[in-house]
């Protein structure tokens, strides 16, 4: 046991996360929180929070045991303004420790879509890339470049990234992108709100 953190789970023990897109829905939150946590997860990443959305969602998710929890606004440059399509972020809550990754590690247009942390469960660290593409009809090519940024971005480590996030569309061409880099893929699941 000596190297783990206190808590901390051992090599096989299993994970259990979550993501979910909450479609901006701020009058479902605590509704949305309340199905999240009652699947027991050990890391909760959900796309199109709302500033709006964002202090019940904290609240509820720290007060379910989530200690640790880090949102894409409060990593965004100081003049950034959450308005029209840019008006969706990402949080990411956990039991463990986390401490959150720099924003600019990807070179996409909306660095609010990104949300990077390595999370301390395990003797290795956990890097869990929670995302939100945007759709590709009304934002033309700022989803391209979004979802050609990300996969190159993931060199090769010692450790397994994770994607997570509102990713359904691009799941075959990040399975083909992980293969091009010799990287292990775990392919996002998408769970859409009702």
């Amino acid at each position: 046991m000596a190297g783990l953190t206190a808590g901390a789970k051992e090599p096989g023990d299993g994970v259990r996360h979550i993501s979910w897109n909450l479609n901006g829905r701020r009058r479902q939150a605590l509704a949305q929180v309340v199905a999240l946590v009652a699947l027991n997860p050990d890391i909760v990443a959900v796309q199109e929070v709302t500033v709006g959305s964002l202090p019940l969602l904290r609240s509820a998710l720290t007060a379910n045991g989530f200690r640790h929890v880090v949102d894409s606004f409060e990593l965004a440059p100081g003049d950034f303004l959450p308005r029209g399509p840019r008006r969706y972020g990402l949080l990411t809550a956990s039991r463990y420790p986390l401490a959150a990754e720099h924003p600019g590690r990807f070179p996409v247009p909306w660095p609010e879509r990104v949300l990077s942390v390595t999370l301390d469960i395990t003797r290795n660290p956990i890097e869990l890339h929670n995302t939100h593409i945007p759709p590709g009809s009304s934002n033309g090519w700022t989803k391209v470049a979004v979802v050609w940024a990300i996969p190159h971005a993931l060199a090769p480590r010692d450790w397994y990234p994770v994607e997570s996030g509102d990713v359904p569309q691009r799941a075959g061409r990040y399975r083909q992108r992980a293969r091009e880099l010799s990287m292990p893929c775990l392919a996002p699941r998408v769970m859409r709100s009702a």
